[in-house]
């Protein structure tokens, strides 16, 4: 299992750099608890002070680097990071000197160059990190009422919905007012006005639609969308815009495809070809800030799209099975025969 620290030091090794993140003093972080909002109170004996850098490394929720904001005891420092939960677990490094320090610039590029490796594996995505959302259902907007506007020959439209200006629903259910109509104005993110002569109150469901796309569907939070499936069946003419995935080619429901978001992995899992296409990528990145030279860059560049990726991408395609062995043979000499 590899860690954020081993990936940049592979980097920074291959790259000639005579800094080690693993030979940083550190510590075991044994808590984390809430300090205010917006900050965390990390337990760990520690000899840091304001204003320090710290990395840390093998959580699930607080990896990366910050700076000491407050110091009460030896045993605990606050930095700026939203508490989510308590790890228990992990390693502190300090006595990183200055912005310069390559673990620094490993930080700052660290999510940038995550996202590019999930992008530029297999057509898919890679096999770690490949998702399915199954029954993402059609944009749709509960109507709770439905009243007579200020504005002559509009009524308003009560329900949560995401529509702007322009956009064109289509009302359906128990409205009274069942048709396609052109959203004419939006007061809040609960009311929209079209163009109808009121006659009294109603509920129903309002969906999304427009003269090339009839359905829209939420964009999962995901590095890509990889397809869009109804019943099995891929479709063909999907599109993305924004948040959303419009087509015409449609259920009340579609499955989609997607690899995972970085925030969404644990590093701890990656398979070791993944791991190898990461830090060789990182040290791309990092190449001319910290050796000054674009050739040298690009050299390792082309290693890594030429030699390094097609191999890892190669690796994950191998389909994973058990065989079952007949050991019968090898007891007389023979070698062992396979049955599939």
């Amino acid at each position: 299992m590899a860690s954020q620290v081993e990936i940049y030091d592979l980097a920074l090794l291959r790259l000639g750099s005579d800094v080690s993140i693993s030979t940083l003093e550190s510590a075991t972080i044994t808590a984390f608890a809430q300090a205010t909002s917006s900050t965390t109170t990390v337990t760990v004996t520690h000899s840091l002070a304001i204003g320090d850098v710290v990395i840390i490394d093998g959580t699930t929720n607080y990896d990366g680097m910050y700076d000491v904001i407050s110091i009460s005891t030896t045993v605990s420092f606050v930095i700026t990071k939203v508490y989510v939960a308590d790890d228990a677990t992990g390693t502190a490094y300090w006595n990183v000197t200055d912005d310069t320090h390559p673990t620094d610039l490993c930080d700052a590029v660290w999510d940038a160059v995550l996202d590019e490796a999930l992008n530029m594996g297999p057509e898919k995505g890679w096999r770690f990190a490949r998702w399915s959302y199954y029954g993402v259902d059609r944009d749709s907007i509960t109507i709770t009422s439905i009243a007579n506007s200020s504005t002559s020959g509009d009524i308003i439209i009560t329900g949560t919905h995401s529509l702007v200006v322009g956009d064109m629903v289509e009302l359906t259910g128990d409205t009274g007012y069942d048709d396609t109509y052109v959203v004419n104005a939006i007061s809040t993110t609960t009311t929209f006005d079209v163009t109808a002569t009121y006659v009294a109150t109603g509920t129903g469901t309002a969906y999304w639609t427009s003269n090339k796309y009839g359905y829209r569907y939420a964009y999962p939070t995901c590095t890509k969308v990889t397809s869009v499936n109804v019943g099995g069946i891929e479709l063909t003419d999907w599109v993305r815009r924004g948040q959303w995935i419009l087509t015409n080619l449609e259920d009340t429901e579609v499955d989609i495809d997607y690899i995972h978001d970085a925030s969404a992995l644990t590093i701890a899992n990656f398979p070791p070809h993944f791991v190898d296409v990461v830090w060789r990528l990182l040290a791309v990145h990092l190449a001319y800030s910290l050796v000054q030279s674009r050739v040298f860059g690009e050299q390792l560049k082309i290693e890594l799209e030429t030699i390094h990726l097609p191999r890892a991408i190669a690796m994950d395609a191998r389909v994973e099975y058990v065989k079952e062995e007949s050991h019968s043979w090898t007891a007389i000499g023979r070698t062992t025969t396979i049955i599939e």
